[in-house]
């Protein structure tokens, strides 16, 4: 069983009918949480997320949950941004804090 993040699509939203009341349609879904019905998370296996997807594809929006801790997505942001820190850092060196003449400390 894997974690799915299910959310109800913005043209859709009008609807009465929530993410959670699709899901339950469903079996073999178990809704784990969130606090806003048109955005939860649930545990399913592959087919009933494929399931999920054929019967309200044009409806709802389903991914993979993509959990990390603390520690590893604060590395990964800053590998993926490594480049951009790099180039701020240089900018700064070069041309000074920007509204640097109006600091009063």
């Amino acid at each position: 069983m894997a974690n799915y993040v299910v959310a109800t699509r913005r043209e859709a939203q009008a609807s009465p009918s929530t993410a959670e009341d699709y899901v339950r349609e469903v079996p073999g879904v178990w809704i784990r949480g969130g606090t806003d019905p048109n955005r939860i998370t649930i545990e399913a296996s592959e087919l009933a997320a494929a399931e999920i997807e054929r019967r309200f594809g044009s409806v709802l929006l389903i991914e993979p949950e993509i959990v990390a801790d603390g520690d590893d997505r604060h590395a990964l942001w800053l590998k993926e941004n490594e480049e951009a820190l790099e180039d701020h850092k240089r900018l700064t060196e070069r041309e000074g804090l920007p509204l640097d003449e109006f600091r009063q400390f």
